[in-house]
């Protein structure tokens, strides 16, 4: 089961190779499945992809949009994802040291954004 997770992961991240956040998120994932590998049978689920998870975190950033501007910080992008793929929130983050960019909302086609660092959400942990 794990290797189909992590076989799926990849295959969504190499259809994307050049999507970022994708990416980005696909390597949160695959260090998390490391970490916690009962989570391969969430990431299984058919109807969940990174894609998906991307598009939950647009959904809450577009909820705190002031001024045409919606931002959501790591700690909340986190929470996004293993909430999305319903991961025990028990678990210990792994520790990856990437960025996470988020397209802003309201500027998404312009591809103006924001980053979120997770370096500085795994340094509270």
């Amino acid at each position: 089961m794990l290797e189909k997770a992590i076989e799926k992961i990849k295959t969504e991240m190499g259809q994307n190779k050049g999507d970022e956040y994708i990416q980005v998120i696909g390597e949160f994932l695959l260090q998390y499945l490391q970490d916690n590998p009962k989570a391969a049978e969430k990431i299984l689920d058919d109807k969940k992809t990174i894609a998906k998870s991307i598009t939950e975190m647009e959904k809450v950033a577009a909820k705190k949009q002031k001024n045409k501007r919606a931002c959501i910080g790591p700690q909340e992008a986190i929470e996004i994802i293993t909430k999305y793929f319903e991961f025990e929130t028990s678990s210990a983050l792994p520790q990856v040291v990437s960025e996470i960019k988020v397209a802003n909302h309201e500027d998404k086609a312009k591809g103006s954004g924001f980053d979120i660092n997770l370096d500085e959400l795994l340094e509270e942990v």
